[in-house]
């Protein structure tokens, strides 16, 4: 959908923008590993427009557009925060969410029912080990439905394969 946007932006820009974008907010505060991300976060950020114009009403219609396709697409609203982890039983859980909202988002259930076999159930980390703990759910920021959606991403898998 980015591609398809008159005006080329990476996805952090378009972020960033967006956050800075927002009424409430008045500091903007990023994550970032390395100094590339560093100096493209503040080359972002010191453009004038960011900072005083806002974003454009159709960017706005645009990214709304997406957050809507995202959201309709995806299975696990997942951040990836890796407070569930380590899983007491081994279950790579937000490798098992990637995968699984990757499939959903790109319909590529076969590809990723392979995947599925060979880098979580070969690897003795997939949905399967789970046993229902719970440690996962009682600290995940989101309140996901952890549990469940591993059972079921492991009964979609297990049936494509």
């Amino acid at each position: 959908m980015f591609d398809q946007h008159s005006t080329r932006r990476s996805p952090v820009e378009w972020a960033l923008r967006w956050v800075a974008d927002q009424p409430e907010v008045s500091l903007l505060l990023s994550g970032m590993s390395n100094m590339d991300q560093v100096v493209d976060n503040l080359r972002i950020c010191s453009q004038n427009d960011i900072t005083k114009l806002g974003m454009k009403p159709e960017d706005r219609t645009f990214l709304a557009h997406v957050a809507q396709t995202w959201k309709a697409k995806i299975k696990i609203d997942c951040t990836a925060c890796r407070y569930c982890m380590p899983c007491p039983h081994g279950v790579n859980i937000p490798g098992c969410f990637s995968l699984y909202n990757n499939a959903s988002m790109f319909d590529t259930w076969k590809s990723a029912a392979k995947q599925y076999k060979e880098q979580f159930i070969d690897k003795q980390m997939d949905a399967s080990l789970c046993v229902e703990c719970g440690a996962c759910e009682s600290v995940c920021p989101q309140q996901l439905s952890i549990i469940e959606t591993l059972k079921e991403l492991h009964a979609v898998f297990e049936r494509m394969m």
